[in-house]
C-alpha cells in the first residue's frame, strides 16, 4: 500500500524545521509542491527570462547524496519541475527545503533512492541576473563572435601564404597561442569551460558558442564527443589562455566529414580557455 507523502515526511529523519511537533510544518504551494522556508529575506524575485545561480543539496533523510552549484532561466510556466515550482515562491539570499515522493520522479533521478522514499531537496538562491543583463551579454558576444571570425580569417589567409608563425606537434596539430593564461593547466583534468569557434579553411564557420552567449562545459572523456586534435589542443592550456589550433584532417573529421565539414577537410578552431576544474 503506498504511504501518503506527508506520513513518510513524519518517521523519517527531517530538516530541522519539521522534527518538533511545535516547529514550523512543510507548506503546501498552490501546485501541489512541499516545502519548508529557512530563510526569507524578501528581496529581489527571479523574474521570466531571468538567470538564477543557486545551490542544491539532494539528502536521503539527514544523508547528502549530492551537492552542487548550478544556473537555470526562469521560464514562463515552471510545468513539473519542481526546483523552478520552488523559484516561483522564492528570491534572492532566501533557503528552502522541498520535499518530493520519488516515486513521482523520473528513475534517472532517483537511483539512489528506494520506492516509497522521501527526497529533499535543500535549496539557496545565490544570485539572480536580470533578463536585460543577459539580452545585453548576448548582443556583446555576438559582436564578438564577428570579432574572432575576422581574426581567424586573418590567419587563414596567412596561413595559405605562408606567412603564419606556429608550433606544429608531431601528430600534425598547428597552434598559436594568442593569450597565455595563468591559471592551472588543462593537461591532466577531467573538465574545463570554454568557449570556441570552428572553421573550414575557406573561412566559413561552422560552430560558435561566441555567437549563442553560452560557454560549453569540456569533458575528457565519453561525454563530450571530440576530434582528436581539439581534445590535444585543449591539454596544451591553461585556465585564461586564447588559441588558435589548425587541425588537419586526419585529426578532425576524417576520410567522411560530418554535417557542414567536407570529406578530408583540414579545420580552424579558434578557443579561450574559461576555466579548468
Amino acid at each position: 500500500m503506498r504511504i501518503s507523502l506527508l506520513s513518510v515526511l513524519c518517521v523519517i529523519l527531517l530538516p530541522s524545521c519539521f522534527i518538533l511537533d511545535d516547529s514550523p510544518k512543510f507548506q503546501v504551494a498552490e501546485t501541489g509542491l512541499h516545502y519548508c522556508m529557512h530563510e526569507e529575506r524578501g528581496d529581489v524575485k527571479p523574474q521570466v527570462g531571468d538567470e538564477i545561480y543557486y545551490s542544491m543539496t539532494v539528502r536521503r533523510g539527514n544523508e547528502a547524496l549530492d551537492s552542487k552549484h548550478k544556473k537555470e532561466l526562469m521560464p514562463l510556466s515552471p510545468k513539473k519541475n519542481p526546483v523552478l515550482q520552488a523559484f516561483k515562491i522564492m528570491g534572492l539570499g532566501d533557503s528552502m527545503t522541498i520535499a518530493l515522493f520519488v516515486d513521482s520522479l523520473p528513475k534517472r533521478m532517483t537511483n539512489k533512492f528506494e520506492s516509497g522514499d522521501t527526497m529533499f531537496v535543500d535549496l539557496k538562491i545565490l544570485d539572480i541576473r536580470q533578463k536585460k543583463d543577459i539580452d545585453n551579454e548576448l548582443v556583446n558576444m555576438r559582436d564578438k563572435a564577428d570579432r574572432v571570425r575576422s581574426h581567424v580569417r586573418d590567419h587563414i589567409s596567412e596561413f595559405i601564404d605562408g606567412n603564419l608563425s606556429y608550433t606544429e606537434t608531431e601528430s600534425g596539430l598547428r597552434y598559436i597561442i594568442e593569450k597565455i593564461g595563468n591559471g592551472k593547466s588543462a593537461k591532466n583534468v577531467k573538465r574545463v569551460s570554454l568557449h570556441y569557434a570552428g572553421f573550414l579553411t575557406n573561412g566559413k564557420e561552422f560552430e560558435s558558442t561566441f555567437r549563442r552567449g553560452k560557454a560549453k562545459a569540456f569533458y575528457f572523456d565519453k561525454r563530450t564527443q571530440a576530434v582528436p586534435g581539439f581534445t590535444e589542443g585543449l591539454k596544451l592550456l591553461t585556465a585564461g589562455s586564447k588559441a588558435t589550433l589548425i587541425i588537419p584532417h586526419n585529426l578532425a573529421y576524417g576520410k567522411n566529414g560530418r554535417g557542414p565539414i567536407p570529406p578530408e577537410s583540414d579545420i580552424v578552431i579558434y578557443v579561450e580557455l574559461l576555466e579548468v576544474y
